[in-house]
């Protein structure tokens, strides 16, 4: 595709659309269990040169994962850029059992890696990492998350 102009700068030669499946883990080395998609996929990508536009929508499933350590989603399609510590996502949003009604949660994809972070805030005090016991008790809860990230 190309736009006005005629030069090389001007043509759009790197698009590419997608699935992924996630997985929840408790630590950034990938541990965890697969999460069952919302949908038809849990994952979804639109990549458009070093853009990468993503939707997930899954259950999540905390069975054998240690409560005290953060949660992760892992399993993101391309390795975010190094340029930036983190790139912030949408307020997820989760219903089923997910932290306090007070607690506002937040999303990150982190600076050269392939996961997403959560933190939670209750307005009192400078936001933590999320946990795995923060969760609820049962596996029926349900997560839908968007962001948006600059690979290499």
């Amino acid at each position: 595709a190309q736009s006005y102009g005629t030069g090389s700068h001007n043509t759009l030669d790197d698009y590419e659309e997608g699935s992924f499946s996630v997985f929840l883990g408790d630590s950034t080395s990938h541990g965890g269990n697969s999460l069952t998609a919302s949908g038809s996929q849990p994952g979804s990508y639109t990549k458009i040169g070093n853009l990468v536009y993503f939707s997930i929508a899954v259950t999540l499933d905390k069975t054998s994962l240690t409560g005290t350590a953060p949660i992760y989603i892992h399993g993101l399609p391309f390795t975010s850029s190094s340029e930036q510590n983190y790139y912030e996502c949408s307020p997820p949003r989760a219903a089923g059992g997910y932290i306090s009604a007070t607690d506002t949660l937040h999303a990150t994809v982190n600076g050269n890696g392939t996961y997403i972070l959560f933190y939670k805030n209750d307005h009192t005090q400078s936001p933590a990492q999320a946990l795995i016991q923060d969760i609820g008790s049962t596996d029926t809860t349900k997560l839908r998350l968007t962001g948006c990230y600059r690979t290499t």
